[in-house]
């Protein structure tokens, strides 16, 4: 069953991480985490920024620590 779930707090303590997720959806175990930035979209093309990329890795590393799927990001 489809669901949305707006800020997560999830911890990862064998990965030392500790997160807050701006949008969780999901549909069982396969989630994708959403983030939310305010501000100009990057130039250079459609990536997102360095620190923004690291955000998301750690998200998906504290979900799969917690038994979630995370192939995607959004």
């Amino acid at each position: 069953m489809p669901f949305h779930a707006r800020s997560v707090s999830l911890s990862a303590p064998q990965a030392s991480l500790c997160c807050r997720i701006d949008l969780l959806e999901g549909d069982g175990l396969a989630v994708t985490p959403v983030e939310y930035k305010r501000g100009e979209v990057p130039r250079a093309s459609a990536t997102l920024y360095e620190p923004h990329l690291i955000q998301l890795a750690a998200q998906c590393l504290a979900l799969r620590e917690n038994g979630f799927s995370c192939e995607e990001v959004r």
